[in-house]
């Protein structure tokens, strides 16, 4: 369902037709305009209809903060979910917050974008403190994430609690050579 301008209204009937659709296991709705609106409403089913699905992909939606907050609050019920994309949405860092603090509930989490939202730092010190909850995590993107020097530091701190990794993106973001060194020293 990808690039079909659902927009919220679409994303509405969608989170009603979910209802009937619980054997549903890969669900990409990315490029189309879902907004806060749509987001939230499918989110408010994926808990009760959709907690088999392995991969939801919802990047570049306009989602905002109520709609990251439906998302946070579905996560702790997607325990089967491998493949988390959410870029390119502008979440703010409020928001980000909830999610990251969720993710601790994915344990099954193999590939995680996060890019282009403001996670920061304090969303970035809630994702590292669920590292030890990722056994299987192999791809984290945070490009462009708004992570500064102390959430960087966190995250390169608890890398080593995510054994399976083999992608980590902290491009652009507001982070220094010094937070950089332990990063490196440790390669």
């Amino acid at each position: 369902l990808s690039s079909n301008r659902l927009g919220p209204d679409g994303g509405k009937e969608l989170g009603v037709i979910l209802k009937v659709c619980p054997v549903v296991r890969h669900l990409d709705v990315s490029d189309n305009q879902l907004g806060d609106e749509g987001m939230s409403a499918m989110a408010e089913n994926m808990p009760h209809h959709l907690s088999l699905l392995r991969s939801l992909q919802v990047y570049n939606n306009r989602i905002g903060c109520a709609g990251a907050m439906g998302l946070a609050s579905s996560l702790p019920f997607l325990t089967h979910l491998m493949h988390l994309n959410i870029q390119f949405n502008s979440i703010p860092e409020s928001a980000m917050l909830a999610v990251t603090e969720n993710v601790k509930y994915l344990p099954s989490l193999v590939f995680l974008d996060l890019g282009w939202n403001a996670v920061g730092n304090n969303g970035a010190k809630a994702l590292a403190a669920s590292f030890s909850s990722l056994p299987h995590l192999r791809t984290l993107l945070l490009h462009s994430a708004q992570i500064g020097d102390d959430g960087a530091a966190e995250v390169i701190q608890a890398l080593p609690m995510l054994t399976k990794l083999e992608v980590l993106d902290l491009a652009v973001n507001k982070i220094s050579d010094s937070s950089i060194a332990p990063l490196v020293q440790s390669l």
